[in-house]
């Protein structure tokens, strides 16, 4: 999710890339009830719109960085970050492409989704992913869910990292949001060097009507085109 942009971008060799519980009978009852809810609720969203702030909180600095951005979702898997108002860091799916956009070094990188292909660039993608589970099996297959507990304004879930190379680089995903009705508050992520980001969503529009143009952006012939994984 360009909203990991930021931070993977310093780890971009990890990510070459910058965006939900199998084997788990310890679960409690409420737990699987509370996520059984919201996936339900993620299954009626066609498209999602929001705003939203990033703080990301370092260990080497006393005070945070935030920043505002702006995310867009349509079923089943196209979607649309921006990173900074006016955009500086785009990151867009549509089809089985990705693309990173730099405006500010008119660079613009393109990754392949391959569902057969694992390491850093998959689990990079789950990541960019993980506030918009399609489905149980999805979530199971990327995820494990260790907790879910009362949030300030709804529920939050707690899930840890399936892949071992994800775990290298991320502890925790904690996703807060309400069900009645169904909304996002919140994605954060923990990272393993006790870096921590978290989006809050504001201004959140459901099954309107999005353009086509959003998830096919034009590179314009100035750009510098990349493909980090080959093409």
């Amino acid at each position: 999710m360009v909203s990991l942009c930021s931070h993977l971008a310093h780890s971009r060799r990890w990510l070459v890339l910058t965006l939900t519980l199998i084997g788990m009978p310890a679960i409690a009852a409420d737990t699987n009830g509370i996520i059984t809810a919201w996936l339900t609720a993620q299954s009626k969203v066609t498209t999602w719109h929001a705003e939203f702030q990033q703080t990301r909180r370092l260990p080497t600095l006393t005070q945070p960085l935030t920043t505002t951005g702006r995310v867009w979702f349509r079923a089943p898997n196209e979607f649309r970050w921006e990173l900074g108002i006016p955009a500086r860091s785009i990151a867009v799916r549509h089809g089985n492409v990705v693309t990173m956009i730099s405006p500010r070094l008119k660079l613009a990188e393109i990754y392949p989704v391959d569902k057969g292909r694992t390491g850093p660039w998959s689990d990079g993608l789950a990541m960019m992913e993980a506030g918009f589970p399609k489905s149980r099996a999805e979530l199971e297959s990327r995820f494990v869910v260790s907790q879910a507990e009362p949030a300030a304004k709804g529920h939050r879930v707690i899930m840890k990292p399936r892949s071992e190379t994800a775990r290298r680089l991320l502890r925790e995903v904690r996703l807060e949001f309400v069900l009645e009705p169904a909304r996002l508050l919140a994605t954060e992520f923990e990272f393993a060097d006790g870096t921590v980001m978290r989006n809050d969503y504001r201004n959140q529009q459901s099954n309107k009507a999005v353009s086509d143009e959003l998830f096919q952006p034009v590179i314009s012939a100035d750009y510098r085109i990349s493909h980090p994984l080959g093409k």
